[in-house]
């Protein structure tokens, strides 16, 4: 069997890391490939329940000393990425598997990764047969990051492997040994911030907004997209619209001509028709709470 490029590389990645491996012990519950996020293309990205971790593997198909630096070179470009955008990370993680119809995993099975305010996240760079035996320059790449990345060893016949033979008998597991690294992530939502100062919104609303922002996914599900007042979160399709005013807030609820519970009548009026309903005027965090229980309800009717 033939490797031709990077690409044929990662779809034997992403399938060996789906099947799983006793030694190490690993197996991510999903899998994906050419993962775009920002200006990054990953080439492919897996996530395992039981270990709460996330896997991102570079693959090289080269074996110049260039192509092997580049690769863990590209592993450093990773890490500040997520340091910087780590929560936005996961939306659009599980924004890619919903597109990709994968249905075993929930948004707050993601958030399982996150420690305190870090993400756990192994790394690893998939390496062909031919650089692989560039063990030497390996090692000094891995003890030159700080942090301990992983090597897959991509064999001619496309089976995966986790250690490199240094010759003939000897089988080096621990070159390819990765760790769970803690990334540390911003808690500042670039996106949320530039909404706000658009809408010339207040302290109270902020408090508001960022409240939803970290609830709606945690407890409810779906993800988020942006919008020129606010944002809507999603499952099968849009659920939610918050909307941001300059001293308040405002929801969109879906509701399919179906009426909702509203027992401390926190919504304007329920017309039968219309798909969609708003409620009234929110400016203090004691009715976000009620809020929970609309919302929850608008998105078990958008899930029928």
């Amino acid at each position: 069997m033939k490797i031709r490029n990077e690409k044929g590389m990662s779809k034997l990645v992403m399938k060996s890391l789906q099947v799983g491996h006793r030694v190490p012990k690993l197996k991510c519950d999903v899998a994906v490939r050419e993962f775009q996020f920002q200006r990054f293309f990953f080439d492919v990205v897996g996530y395992s329940k039981l270990e709460k971790v996330f896997y991102i593997v570079e693959c090289k198909k080269g074996s110049k000393a260039t192509t092997i630096g580049h690769a863990f070179g590209q592993i450093l470009a990773y890490k500040s990425l997520l340091g910087e955008k780590g929560y936005e990370f996961l939306e659009e993680f599980y924004n890619r598997l919903i597109i990709d119809r994968v249905r075993q995993i929930k948004f707050h099975d993601l958030e399982e990764a996150e420690e305190g305010k870090n993400l756990r996240v192994k790394f690893y760079v998939a390496l062909g047969e031919e650089a692989c035996r560039r063990y030497d320059l390996i090692r000094l790449m891995k003890d030159s990051l700080g942090f301990k990345v992983g090597v897959i060893r991509v064999r001619n016949d496309g089976k995966c492997r986790f250690y490199i033979r240094t010759d003939e008998r000897s089988k080096d597991t621990e070159i390819c040994a990765s760790e769970i690294i803690l990334v540390p992530i911003s808690t500042y939502d670039s996106d949320l911030e530039k909404v706000l100062e658009r809408r010339k919104s207040n302290k109270t609303v902020k408090k508001i907004l960022y409240e939803f922002s970290e609830r709606i996914p945690a407890e409810i599900g779906g993800t988020r997209r942006m919008r020129h007042d606010g944002f809507v979160y999603k499952s099968s399709r849009n659920f939610v619209h918050v909307h941001a005013r300059k001293k308040h807030v405002v929801l969109s609820l879906y509701k399919n001509k179906r009426a909702l519970r509203d027992p401390k009548n926190l919504i304007v009026r329920q017309p039968k028709r219309p798909t969609w309903i708003r409620t009234r005027a929110m400016n203090s965090l004691g009715k976000t709470s009620y809020a929970f229980s609309l919302i929850r309800q608008a998105f078990r009717i958008s899930e029928r």
